[in-house]
């Protein structure tokens, strides 16, 4: 069952109108969340809303852009003090999906009863003609989805956006972030959610346990819908499309089965180096995805500093040896600087250990091919700057990134059945991440 709760617009004073209707103001604002949800295709049985004049006239409004199957409701107890029991064991029967329009305290008190826990506890801030979205799971229990604030939507959509034609683009519209709600995976989450934003994709944030236990789940459900508040009231949240899923048993496995389930384009981790999240996570978890997953990994390392991650990468790194792998991550990391407007540096690194004669010829010839990778035309800011090192891969890599400082590093990863037969290059790769001082992105070339 899915369920939206709205608090009513804004609403005259008695004084100014003894029956409280909406404010010019508040009808403005009510039509522009509608309007916003009218392009989500909610489906809706019906919106129920209370006997106050406020709370109809918001639903109508509601009404007119998200038509309903059953039009508008009105019905008793949801006035604002009354008792939220009813409409608690009335909804958790209940298997249409239906919008909700009310008061505060009452709708307060009921989102936090519906979580089981006492109803003075404030779990959502509501806004005026603002939009909760609750989803009830097979077990009977309650998922805070989103929360749509007016004021951060307004402000949203009165933004300059760029648009571009996302058809000849790699696809990016399920974004997977793993967290265990350690600080790590909480920078994770600030990229995952910055980049759901920028690319119009849907978020899921996936907690698994190692523990059956109902209480360690339970925990893990309030820690998570905590998180997410948290976003939703910095404005990270706003438009985003998201799902928080908790799960429990072997991390990896469960990992794996969601990255199919929901054709995830792109996972998010994070790590602390080679203790904490990395040896649950990279050691033993994300360094399978690491090597397996068919879709890119962002790795959010230890080391990672720089800008607000809502900016998105500024400079983009990437590394080639014009290995398919490595040809495909420059395709990919062109992509990005032209979405994003950034200056993009290709490098090559050359592992033999020529006299000074050919290392002059051969930087030349390498030089040469970087810039051949890159077609003319291409609407960059700036022309991509070309750097071609001696040297151990890896070493060369970071040396490069210190000293051009990137946002982010994009590597092209061997095919999954030619893994097994290049360990060397997942410990160089993991050396990267471990010291890199942005986030790395791993990509495969397409099957």
């Amino acid at each position: 069952m899915v369920l939206y709760l709205v608090q009513h617009g804004t609403a005259k004073t008695e004084a100014e109108d003894p029956a409280r209707s909406l404010t010019e103001e508040g009808k403005r604002t009510v039509e522009r969340v509608a309007e916003h949800l009218s392009t989500l295709s909610l489906a809706l049985d019906r919106i129920e809303h209370s006997d106050k004049l406020r709370a109809r006239q918001t639903a109508e409004i509601f009404a007119a852009k998200l038509h309903p199957a059953r039009g508008t409701v009105q019905v008793s107890g949801l006035t604002p003090n009354d008792d939220v029991e009813l409409t608690r064991v009335r909804l958790n029967q209940e298997t249409a999906t239906v919008m909700l329009v009310g008061h505060l305290p009452h709708l307060s008190r009921l989102v936090s009863r519906l979580f089981a826990l006492p109803a003075d506890h404030t779990l959502v801030r509501f806004q005026m003609g603002g939009v909760v979205k609750l989803e009830r799971d097979d077990a009977g229990r309650w998922v805070l989805c989103w929360i749509l604030a007016p004021e951060l939507l307004l402000r949203s959509l009165n933004s300059p956006m760029t648009t571009t034609d996302k058809s000849a683009h790699p696809k990016l519209d399920n974004i997977l972030v793993a967290t265990d709600f350690s600080s790590a995976s909480k920078t994770a989450l600030l990229y995952a959610m910055s980049i759901a934003r920028r690319h119009t994709a849907k978020l899921f944030v996936v907690h698994v346990s190692s523990s059956q236990s109902e209480g360690n789940l339970t925990d893990a459900w309030r820690a998570g819908h905590r998180e997410i508040m948290d976003h939703f009231m910095t404005g990270r949240l706003v438009g985003v499309q998201h799902e928080l899923l908790v799960k429990s048993g072997d991390v990896y496995a469960a990992l794996s089965h969601l990255i199919e389930k929901y054709g995830i384009d792109l996972v998010v981790v994070g790590t602390r180096g080679r203790t904490g999240v990395w040896k649950l996570l990279l050691g033993s978890v994300a360094e399978r995805i690491f090597r397996q997953a068919s879709c890119p990994v962002l790795t959010v390392g230890p080391n990672v500093s720089g800008p607000d991650p809502e900016v998105g990468p500024e400079r983009i790194l990437v590394p080639t040896g014009f290995a398919p792998q490595s040809l495909y991550a420059v395709k990919y990391a062109l992509w990005l600087a032209q979405e994003l407007q950034s200056p993009l540096a290709l490098l090559h690194v050359v592992t033999d250990r020529p006299g000074t004669q050919d290392q002059e010829r051969i930087r030349s010839e390498r030089m040469a091919r970087l810039r051949a990778l890159i077609p003319s035309g291409e609407h960059l800011p700036s022309p991509p700057e070309s750097v071609v090192e001696f040297g151990e891969v890896s070493e060369k890599i970071l040396e490069t990134a210190t000293r051009w400082n990137p946002d982010l590093i994009v590597l092209g990863l061997h095919h999954i059945e030619e893994a097994s037969r290049t360990e060397t290059t997942w410990a160089k790769a993991y050396e990267i991440v471990c010291s890199a001082s942005c986030p790395v992105l791993t990509v495969r070339t397409p099957e």
